[in-house]
């Protein structure tokens, strides 16, 4: 029986050829009246960024910074979700707290001492989600407190809700044109509310 193969060729790898990098959601300009789900994060198609609450907090932010992210989930040896840490978490003042009340040094602070529980994070079911428009979600956002939203989705065979999404405020306010810093969510929520209100002055 004849065997038919196709030559492979090599070559030179040019230094200036770029990388493809994973993005943690797509950079298109959006507005308020666009539906929802073309601001959040697909973990059907982008990676995952987790970590162990028994890291520490200086391996987190180092995490992020290479994952390009600013939030990562929590889980246990057994990848249930136990919270999730954010950016803000690691640079404000919860490490300030437990460095005083726990009488340790910086480096030896873990996530599982400044993360955010299960039990305090918001979701919604992404059928809801797929429903929802931009401005449904910030308001949403605003209401919740929160610099980040996760999204449910039930699995069609185990009827167990897992982990599909997410959203981001400065990822949202990146689409829509605002610049939103970390941390300073108050600041954030007006310039959002500002965009909101100028685009329904236009319709």
């Amino acid at each position: 029986m004849a065997i038919f193969t196709t030559a492979l060729q090599t070559l030179p790898l040019p230094p200036e050829a770029p990388i493809y990098r994973i993005r943690p959601s797509s950079s298109a300009k959006v507005s308020p009246d666009d539906p929802a789900l073309g601001v959040m994060t697909d973990f059907k198609h982008v990676k995952l960024i987790t970590i162990s609450p028994d890291a520490t907090i200086d391996e987190a932010m180092q995490m992020m910074i290479h994952a390009q992210v600013r939030m990562l989930i929590v889980l246990d040896d057994n990848d249930a979700l136990l919270g999730l840490v954010t950016s803000t978490d690691l640079m404000g003042e919860r490490p300030i707290q437990v460095s005083q009340t726990e009488r340790i040094p910086h480096e030896k602070i873990l996530v599982r001492q400044i993360m955010t529980p299960r039990s305090q994070v918001t979701a919604y079911d992404v059928r809801d989600i797929e429903h929802a428009h931009i401005r449904d979600l910030v308001v949403a956002m605003r209401d919740a407190g929160r610099q980040h939203l996760l999204v449910i989705e039930r699995d069609g065979k185990t009827g167990r809700y897992v982990l599909r999404g997410a959203f981001s405020l400065t990822q949202i306010g990146r689409q829509l044109g605002v610049d939103i810093q970390p941390g300073e969510a108050a600041r954030s929520f007006a310039e959002l509310e500002r965009v909101l209100l100028h685009e329904h002055a236009m319709a």
